[in-house]
């Protein structure tokens, strides 16, 4: 891992991925990702990068055309060779495939968001009311986010314990 001004060299040097969009969907493809893992010895990080991985983003529609979502799945491409031996403390061995495998992979390209934004962007300018319904159906998927909602906006009442009264609405007087 090597900074070019600032920017890891890796990244920096990055292909530039495609973006093609495509009805409600979008597949960027060329997009290099990155693999980490730690040295069992020196605990120092170490990434792996690979290209050819695709990033798949845009609206899924239910046949019927009531509910919609967003959906982003990133689909790298193969893992990279192994490094013989770390590159901190050049002990040899040390790695085994599992270990970066274990945790998903990062699409590290430097125009993969700035691509990203350009699609959902795109997507809510050309389908306004699929975009609000995915929005609503994202708001709703966030547990809590709902009654959160309902909670600023008034509707949720407020338990009668919560003001001091009990079950049928007397002042607590201390007696159980």
């Amino acid at each position: 891992m090597t900074l070019t001004a600032g920017v890891i060299r890796e990244i920096a040097e990055a292909p530039v991925p495609v973006l093609v969009i495509s009805g409600t969907h979008a597949t960027i493809s060329g997009v290099r990702f990155s693999w980490s893992d730690s040295c069992p010895f020196c605990r120092a990080p170490v990434c792996l990068y690979g290209d050819g991985g695709t990033v798949k983003a845009g609206i899924e529609t239910s046949q019927s055309g009531k509910t919609a979502r967003w959906y982003e799945k990133n689909r790298p491409g193969q893992l990279p060779a192994l490094p013989e031996k770390c590159p901190h403390c050049l002990k040899c061995g040390a790695f085994r495939r599992g270990a970066f495998t274990e945790r998903p992979p990062l699409a590290v390209s430097r125009v993969t968001l700035p691509l990203l934004a350009q699609v959902w962007e795109t997507l809510r300018a050309k389908y306004p009311v699929l975009a609000a319904t995915a929005d609503e159906a994202n708001r709703r998927s966030w547990p809590g986010e709902d009654q959160r909602r309902r909670l600023r906006d008034g509707q949720v009442p407020v338990p009668r314990r919560c003001l001091g009264a009990d079950r049928d609405g007397a002042r607590l007087s201390g007696r159980r």
